[in-house]
């Protein structure tokens, strides 16, 4: 009986945990640590994107809700709502679990809305 009520307890829980498909971290532009998380979701297209922007004082942190799509050139762009996102995936087709690729980050809310370039982002999801 504790077997089985340990066990709902950690499937109903976990059923409200966040997977995520990438993981992207840099550097903005005056030091801050930057973590962008790009959310499975399980309706096709549209995707939620966490920003969390550290400093030595404060902890800001910025959703997303943008669409998603891929381009004949194996990148993933995802954009809206003053957000752009692209991953390039080459040399892979898709992406594969736990690979390092490189992207393209903007918004609005980070640095001013300064392009960064060779953002490294890991494929997390499965």
């Amino acid at each position: 009986m504790k077997a089985l009520v340990l066990l709902l307890a950690f499937a109903t829980s976990s059923a409200f945990a966040a997977i995520n498909d990438f993981e992207c971290r840099f550097s903005g532009e005056n030091g801050e640590d930057v973590l962008v998380e790009v959310e499975r979701s399980y309706s096709p297209g549209s995707k939620r994107i966490s920003v969390t922007v550290n400093t030595d004082s404060t902890v800001d942190e910025y959703d997303y809700f943008t669409f998603a799509r891929m381009n004949q050139m194996n990148r993933i762009e995802y954009s809206g709502a003053g957000m752009d996102l692209e991953i390039d995936l080459w040399p892979d087709q898709r992406p594969r679990y736990g690979r390092f690729y490189t992207s393209e980050f903007r918004s609005f809310d980070v640095s001013g809305g300064r392009t960064f370039y060779n953002v490294r982002c890991q494929f997390t999801g499965f």
